[in-house]
């Protein structure tokens, strides 16, 4: 089995665990479960352990390091368009970050769940599910799935270890800001990992092997086929 074969596994396993794991956060959600209180007040005695520091030193740091990944998507969107002569991951990455922000902002206004009090600033806008969570967890496998096609295997799994720790860094964060409960950053982390393995297993972006579902096929042809013009 070759790894892009693997990976490609691996990204249909992460669009269906995202997809079943965000709906059961989200059915927790709309019962209002008592259960994802404590699971909350227990998460953040945990994490108040390993986060040390004042909360605008922390706010800071996650700043930085969401500020970085985003600066990573686009070095690797630069490198595909210079040096492979492809817009197709161009493509992905916006529309799986438009996914995002469309997504999270109707699934905020439709479970309109107030944020937790008490944190260091005023956090606006409802809290479920956590934006940044969903930024993270869509840049992260964006990140690693450009890592595993175009690093060699030792090197990808390096860049893959700093995306992950990098992104459960800022989904963290956003608990012990107290800017949303866990159940925000739970679900709102598995909606991105199952936007952006959507959009990775519908366009394949790096353009190996012939597709099998004809329906994905017929869907992302048009598309494929005029970035793909546009770079000869």
């Amino acid at each position: 089995m070759t790894r892009v074969r693997r990976h490609k596994e691996e990204l249909a396993t992460l669009l269906i665990a995202g997809l079943a794991l965000f709906l059961f956060t989200s059915a927790l959600v709309l019962m209002r479960e008592p259960i994802l209180i404590k699971l909350d007040s227990a998460v953040r005695l945990y994490l108040s352990y390993f986060f040390v520091g004042s909360d605008e030193m922390i706010y800071l740091v996650s700043l930085i390091i969401i500020v970085g990944l985003f600066l990573a998507l686009t070095a690797a969107i630069v490198h595909e368009i210079l040096f492979r002569r492809s817009f197709l991951f161009m493509i992905v990455s916006a529309g799986a970050l438009a996914t995002g922000i469309v997504t999270k902002s109707a699934l905020k206004d439709f479970f309109a769940i107030d944020r937790p009090l008490g944190g260091f600033a005023v956090f606006e806008g409802y809290s479920f599910p956590s934006g940044h969570a969903t930024y993270a967890g869509i840049i992260a496998i964006l990140l690693v799935s450009f890592c595993v096609h175009r690093f060699a295997k030792y090197n990808a799994k390096i860049c893959a270890v700093i995306v992950f720790v990098s992104a459960v860094f800022v989904c963290f964060s956003r608990i012990i800001l107290s800017a949303h409960w866990f159940a925000d950053v739970w679900g709102g982390c598995f909606l991105g990992v199952f936007i952006s393995s959507a959009w990775l297993l519908i366009f394949e972006f790096e353009g190996e092997g012939k597709r099998k579902n004809k329906l994905l096929n017929f869907m992302s042809r048009p598309v494929r086929d005029f970035f793909g013009r546009q770079s000869k």
